[in-house]
């Protein structure tokens, strides 16, 4: 029985040996990775510092504030100011003509104050407005301040009648 055992440790020593073999492998694989590392997280720092320093250069540079000062607050101020004044302006022109438009609009066809206007439908043409009210294309034009070459547009109105 002796002999039997014996062959059995000895191969049981040499599985021990081979694993721990295999352990002190993997060991020295996983020691050497932080060391190779130190060389990425080296240059990662180089690379952070370079950027830091970048960033705080680039803050120089600008003047390194944003803070908006008085007279700048007071400059915006009184240039909202006009802003607000020309939008009343603006408001009260856009108001007046629509009144106008209106006032206009009453009076397509009816001949007030011996104006006569055409409001200009889909298709029409110079031509065809000014042969329908027995003028030339030329008295057209120069009644309404356009040339010829003029596009004109749907639900534009143009004089065709001189008022007396």
């Amino acid at each position: 029985m002796k002999k039997r055992l014996d062959p059995d440790i000895d191969s049981m020593g040499k599985e021990f040996e081979e694993d721990l073999k295999h352990f002190r492998e993997d060991t020295m694989i996983r020691s050497r990775t932080p060391t190779g590392f130190q060389k990425y997280r080296r240059t990662a720092l180089i690379i952070g510092i370079g950027v830091v320093f970048l960033i705080v250069s680039m803050g120089y540079i600008s003047g390194g504030t944003n803070d908006v000062g008085v007279a700048d607050t007071s400059a915006i101020t009184a240039k909202l100011g006009k802003m607000e004044q020309g939008l009343a302006s603006l408001e009260s022109r856009v108001k007046r003509l629509e009144q106008s438009t209106a006032r206009t609009k009453g009076a397509v066809g009816k001949g007030a104050k011996g104006n006569q206007y055409h409001e200009v439908q889909q298709g029409d043409t110079l031509s065809a407005i000014a042969e329908k009210y027995g003028i030339t294309i030329d008295e057209l034009c120069l009644l309404n301040e356009i040339t010829p070459q003029t596009i004109i547009r749907t639900g534009q109105m143009l004089l065709v009648t001189p008022g007396g």
